[in-house]
């Protein structure tokens, strides 16, 4: 069996392109409705698990590189995801929300989604 090649693997919303972990890039694509990406990113609330470390970073970063302005940073480490938060603050996210919380615990998952609902208000 041949090995996966090292190229960008691509779906209907964004490609991603891994090297050596946690490097990696996040590339997306323009929304099929006509909308500007940056403003449907805009709009949305994202909630990023595994935020202070690794791929967590990454995304959170991506995220707010790609034009997301709110997020919801979730993780054990709270200090680690203190610094995550600011960076993303200072890049240009207008509000994130940082829950300490271990998602391996099933009672912790509806204590985020109300947190975060509580916070930005979706419904």
């Amino acid at each position: 069996m041949p090995l996966p090649s090292k190229k960008c693997t691509t779906n209907k919303f964004f490609s991603t392109k891994l090297s050596k972990p946690p490097s990696f890039s996040l590339t997306l694509f323009p929304c099929s409705q006509g909308r500007d990406l940056r403003v449907t990113m805009a709009e949305k609330v994202y909630i990023v698990t595994g935020a202070s470390a690794g791929i967590g970073v990454g995304i959170a970063e991506a995220l707010t590189a790609a034009g997301a302005r709110k997020l919801v940073l979730v993780a054990r480490r709270k200090e680690k995801m203190e610094k995550v938060a600011a960076d993303c603050r200072a890049k240009g996210a207008d509000e994130v929300l940082v829950i300490q919380a271990d998602l391996s615990d099933f009672d912790s998952c509806p204590r985020v989604v109300k947190e975060t609902m509580d916070k930005f208000g979706r419904e």
